[in-house]
């Protein structure tokens, strides 16, 4: 068995590797861009979802008021309603 080594073999596995190297460093090359596209699309559809989050929340907000208002305004309502029906009954004992 001849265990000599030849240039040739040396020279053509050293261009498999290298080969084999560039190949798995494009790749990982092209999936770190991938994965950064990826990263900013994720980033603007979470500002979009934060700026809706904040924006309903301002809605719930409002919301919270105008039904508290409502509730002071139906109050006021009764208030007055009662109120017209005593002047009607006073007038109705003038008359």
């Amino acid at each position: 068995m001849d265990l000599t080594i030849n240039w040739s073999h040396i020279i053509a596995i050293a261009t498999f590797l290298i080969a084999g190297w560039v190949a798995v460093r494009n790749s990982m090359q092209k999936q770190l861009n991938d994965i950064g596209l990826s990263i900013v699309r994720l980033e603007t559809k979470m500002d979009d979802l934060t700026e809706d989050v904040r924006k309903h929340n301002g809605v719930v907000e409002r919301t919270g008021i105008v039904e508290r208002d409502m509730k002071a305004m139906w109050v006021r309502h009764d208030e007055l309603k009662e109120r017209v029906h005593d002047l009607e009954k006073y007038h109705q004992k003038e008359v």
